[in-house]
């Protein structure tokens, strides 16, 4: 069974809290960064992707395009940040919002499917502890 940890995301300021999840302790965003930072374009459009999870950190509504529930009665919530080629998906977590793992344009099905796996590895693990 995989150990997860949530940590709250420093750089995202606003009234709602975001978090990222680890994972054996590798956080998965971090690790997502990793891979696509040494991309010009992608370095450029994940930044933009931080930028907008602030907007939506302190309120403000952004179009679909940037912005999107996934299956809005899913429990917990899924949602995608995109910008460019990449995408970044999340769940609601504690008032405030979860970032799980992030993906590709190209790759946007198998990336989905991963993420609402690790979602419910999650959550039967989060059921498990209380």
């Amino acid at each position: 069974m995989p150990i997860f940890a949530v940590h709250k995301m420093e750089e995202i300021k606003g009234r709602d809290t975001f978090y990222k999840l680890s994972v054996n302790g590798v956080c998965l965003l971090d690790s997502y960064y990793e891979r696509i930072k040494l991309h010009p374009s992608s370095k450029s459009s994940f930044i933009r992707i931080l930028s907008n999870m602030e907007s939506v950190a302190n309120g403000l509504l952004l179009p679909k395009t940037k912005f999107r529930p996934l299956f809005p009665k899913s429990k917990p919530k899924e949602y995608e940040f995109k910008y460019g080629d990449l995408r970044i998906y999340l769940i609601d977590y504690q008032g405030g919002k979860l970032v799980i793992d992030g993906g590709f344009k190209n790759s946007q099905d198998a990336d989905i499917n991963a993420f609402r796996s690790l979602v419910k590895t999650f959550n039967e693990t989060s059921d498990s502890k209380s």
